[in-house]
């Protein structure tokens, strides 16, 4: 029919940093052109082109600064449409609270998805003189990450996309139960040490990495 042979291109997701998802490994052999988003994959793959990150991080703390002048009075704090019980546990208690008044905060959004851990001190429309907000999920998730004043996420592309685009405040909390770790080698890749708007932390330490900021 003269109908020319079709190219395959084949673009890495922006989670892997350093290694290959499994159909990545699979197209690695088999595409006619092959894209990676971290230059940490471009070594081991030779054959991979490095495009540069999606959502890339603005080149220096004041492009950030710059592109967002003004952030919002509530802290919002999202799973996405995992299941994340480590992470709610760790914000619901008193010294959570603390902390987001110590940074100015007024408001907590809790977005738990579909989370078995039962709330103890996030039980009301106010506590400790926090005004907080729980739910399972909201269509307006990516909306509250761009004017929330401080963004603390399980380490999903998808909502650090999100915060990246938007230059919002964030703390990575990555999920260390879901296979391979990629949220980890996500959240570390993301939290360089010249970068004062993106923070890696875990359960175990957000509380301490929140006095910190």
């Amino acid at each position: 029919l003269g109908a020319q042979s079709a190219k395959v291109v084949y673009l890495e997701s922006f989670c892997c940093v350093s290694h290959l998802s499994v159909s990545g490994k699979i197209l690695y052999q088999l595409a006619d052109g092959f894209t990676v988003e971290w230059k940490s994959l471009q070594g081991l793959y030779p054959k991979a082109a490095w495009t540069g990150r999606a959502g890339a991080l603005p080149a220096s703390n004041q492009d950030a600064a710059d592109s967002r002048q003004e952030y919002g009075d509530f802290v919002l704090v999202t799973v996405g449409s995992t299941t994340f019980d480590d992470l709610i546990e760790a914000v619901d208690c008193a010294k959570f609270l603390e902390n987001v008044r110590s940074l100015g905060f007024t408001k907590v959004r809790v977005q738990h998805g579909a989370t078995h851990h039962k709330l103890q001190h996030l039980v009301s429309e106010k506590v400790d003189g926090v005004e907080v907000q729980c739910f399972e999920y909201d269509p307006a998730v990516p909306e509250m990450i761009a004017q929330a004043g401080l963004v603390i996420s399980h380490a999903g592309a998808g909502s650090i996309l999100d915060a990246l685009s938007s230059c919002a405040r964030m703390v990575v909390v990555p999920n260390t139960r879901l296979m391979n770790n990629h949220q980890v080698q996500l959240a570390e890749a993301l939290a360089q040490p010249d970068c004062r708007y993106v923070f890696s932390s875990t359960c175990d330490q957000l509380l301490q990495t929140l006095e910190g900021l």
